[in-house]
């Protein structure tokens, strides 16, 4: 309490650098994203039409729509339709979600889609909500002091939407779930009220909010099954050098000698980045002349309070860096160096 006391003590200017120095803190970079279960040789699989068990009529088709849709522009999968693997397209088409069986079966016959995803849409509700509001209005008197006149009403309106579904991929060859999303992960919310304090209707109407609550869902379900692309914050000492673990902690990397057998570059990232691929550069500080350099791919089992540690030989880093000097080392995601350490190779122990 006393902490939250002191913060919001603080003068203007002086709240401002520590917000500054605490969004410093991060560095924001893009990833793919890859579901745990996810192999490169699933390569085809059918969206089946959403159970639908809210009193909206139409949810269950429009959620499995969008989905379908948003998986095929994603492009992890070749997403068929029923018309792709001959299968009637009116009223009377694919088995619903709770048949998945059955469609399983027709789909072997087929042998060309190798899961079904499936779902049940179970929350697709909009509502407006209207209070009676009043807003001051002011007066100046003869000798400028502003003074209360009177009250003008208005009505103020929220609109909001929520959206929520769950999924599953099924193995066609088999009929066993390779993944399920857990009761609400998915849930979206969009609110819209009323501008200022004039009665100006919001900015989205029911339907508007309704439509873009089902999108957020749609995205959150896209992203639990397909490789998507993102942007995630990780911590600027993500990277580090350092010369042992000793006791759980890496110890020393300001300074290292021709002599040390080894320095370790550590990167510590969350489970996100797995399977993504990164390089390590070392490079001459003053020159940017490269000395070194690692490629990677992170494995998810690689995080952990200690991260991963890559080796490399303090004097090899001299010898291809020009001799004893101040070094950097960067590492890239892509074309872009998000992270950096600097680190200093000694001839000689001082």
């Amino acid at each position: 309490m006393n902490r939250v006391r002191l913060f919001a003590q603080c003068p203007p200017g002086c709240l401002l650098a520590c917000l500054l120095a605490l969004g410093g803190c991060h560095r924001k970079i893009w990833i793919s994203q890859h579901p745990r279960f996810y192999t490169p040789e699933l390569k085809t699989i059918v969206v089946a039409p959403f159970r639908n068990a809210t009193g909206r009529p139409a949810a269950g088709r429009v959620i499995s729509g969008k989905v379908a849709a948003a998986l095929a522009a994603n492009a992890t999968y070749e997403v068929l339709t029923p018309s792709d693997l001959g299968m009637p397209t009116d009223a009377a088409g694919p088995p619903a979600a709770a048949d998945t069986g059955a469609l399983a079966e027709l789909l072997r016959k087929r042998r060309r889609a190798q899961a079904i995803l499936t779902g049940t849409v179970t929350q697709y509700a909009s509502a407006q909500k209207s209070d009676w509001r009043q807003r001051p209005v002011y007066r100046y008197d003869r000798k400028g002091r502003r003074r209360l006149s009177h009250y003008v009403g208005y009505t103020h309106v929220r609109n909001e939407a929520t959206v929520d579904a769950t999924a599953r991929l099924i193995r066609v060859s088999d009929g066993t779930a390779i993944h399920a999303t857990a009761p609400h992960a998915a849930r979206a919310t969009v609110a819209s009220q009323a501008r200022g304090d004039e009665g100006l209707p919001p900015e989205l109407d029911l339907d508007e909010c309704l439509a873009s609550a089902a999108d957020k869902c749609v995205a959150k379900l896209l992203e639990a099954f397909a490789v998507v692309r993102k942007q995630i914050s990780v911590p600027r000492d993500a990277l580090r050098a350092a010369a042992e673990l000793r006791d759980g902690k890496w110890r020393g990397g300001k300074k290292f000698h021709l002599t040390d057998e080894k320095m370790i570059v550590v990167v510590n990232f969350p489970a996100e980045c797995d399977r993504n691929r990164f390089r390590i550069v070392i490079a001459r500080r003053d020159t940017g002349q490269e000395a070194a350099s690692r490629n990677f791919t992170w494995l998810r089992h690689w995080t952990s309070r200690t991260g991963k540690g890559f080796v490399f030989s303090p004097r090899g880093v001299a010898e291809g860096g020009g001799g004893p000097g101040r070094y950097v080392a960067r590492l890239y995601s892509g074309r872009e160096a998000v992270l950096k350490a600097e680190f200093e190779v000694e001839a000689h122990k001082r």
